[in-house]
């Protein structure tokens, strides 16, 4: 009788083993494939523009025991005046001397701003007055805050 019980709780823990690992594999591979699909989009529907650093936090918070650096950028298309915030290594604004102001090469696509990759190497010799424009568009409320 306690042998059958045993194989019974054997089985249970194997299926649910098996069950965890599967689960764990489709997740794996939803990442995957999602940033294949994204890293697609940003080489067939992406342009160029440039990226202007306007505020640098080095060291913040990343959940409860790892820390980031966070490179807040605006850039220009049309009329409009489009913030975004770009989330690094810690440690990789002080290696790369990422300073306000720098300009960076920006591959954005174009019906998505959330898919962009910046070049942090490639520093371009320009700078875009923001207050030119009046409109400006930020990824929330706090995040205006932040910046102004």
């Amino acid at each position: 009788m306690k042998k059958q019980k045993k194989d019974k709780k054997k089985k249970i823990n194997r299926y649910l083993l098996i069950g965890t690992l599967g689960f764990f594999v489709l997740i794996f591979i939803f990442i995957y494939y999602n940033g294949k699909a994204r890293e697609q989009k940003l080489k067939d529907k992406g342009f160029d523009s440039v990226a202007i650093v306007e505020k640098l936090k080095l060291n913040a918070s990343k959940g409860t025991t790892g820390t980031e650096d966070i490179v807040y950028f605006y850039f220009v298309k049309g009329d409009t005046v489009f913030h975004k915030i770009s989330s690094l290594h810690s440690g990789t604004i002080k290696r790369l001397k990422i300073k306000l102001n720098d300009a960076f090469l920006l591959r954005i696509v174009k019906d998505d701003y959330s898919i962009k990759k910046v070049n942090y190497k490639v520093r371009i010799d320009t700078f875009i007055d923001k207050r030119k424009y009046h409109i400006h568009r930020y990824n929330t409320l706090i995040h205006k805050n932040k910046i102004e």
